[in-house]
């Protein structure tokens, strides 16, 4: 079994609309019930921006960024499986 960090970004507006503590949840459970990880090495977290620039647009748009951070050790369908999770 493996290890996962997962980083679930978000501008700070954007939790007006979404509820980031529920998404976080939901991700986390997900990474923890897909069989590819050592439970209690599954580590999740947010974190809110203050600052960013999205093309031309600049700070108007509102982003939601979610990234895992995977050591090597799965096969190319784990990590389609995960995602489409």
């Amino acid at each position: 079994m493996y290890h996962a960090e997962l980083v679930l970004e978000y501008s700070n507006t954007a939790d007006e609309r979404l509820n980031v503590q529920g998404l976080l949840e939901d991700l986390h459970r997900v990474t923890l019930n897909c069989g590819l990880f050592e439970k209690d090495s599954v580590k999740s977290r947010s974190l809110r921006s203050h600052n960013w620039l999205i093309g031309e647009s600049g700070d108007s748009e509102d982003f939601l960024h979610i990234s895992f951070e995977l050591l090597s050790g799965r096969t190319e369908e784990q990590k389609r499986e995960l995602s489409r999770s």
